[in-house]
């Protein structure tokens, strides 16, 4: 299923142009607007994601040895997206504070992930050396 990139746009702007009508009413409404039309089309976006993960699925089926270091690199690019999305969510809600601690959280959840590789290539390297010396 392909998504139609103007229809995502258009629903975006209307959005937009929906919280610009109400914020002189006041209340948080044109915010709330905001918040959910993001929401929305965040759903969207995973309903269309799954389809992307079931293919590279296959595709690391077909290189066996492969399937590690792209797995990794698959959870670390999803930690940075939902990090960078949690942070735009908060930023959307004023909430600057709470937008720099999620991209944090997400930056260390990322280190967290690649620690075991980190470890294992280091240690490969310092047997590396010291075998050559």
């Amino acid at each position: 299923m392909t998504a139609d990139p103007f229809a995502v746009a258009g629903a975006a702007v209307v959005c937009a142009l929906l919280a610009l009508s109400l914020r002189p009413f006041g209340g948080g409404l044109a915010e709330r607007t905001a918040l959910v039309g993001g929401l929305i089309l965040l759903m969207w976006a995973a309903g269309e994601i799954s389809g992307v993960f079931s293919r590279i699925r296959a595709l690391l089926q077909q290189a066996p040895g492969f399937d590690g270091a792209a797995s990794l690199a698959l959870k670390v690019t999803g930690v940075a997206y939902v990090a960078q999305t949690a942070s735009d969510l908060c930023r959307d809600c004023g909430e600057e504070g709470l937008a720099s601690k999620s991209e944090l959280c997400g930056r260390l959840l990322m280190l967290i992930a690649v620690m075991p590789q980190l470890t294992s290539l280091a240690s490969r390297l310092i047997a590396l050396a010291e075998e050559l010396l």
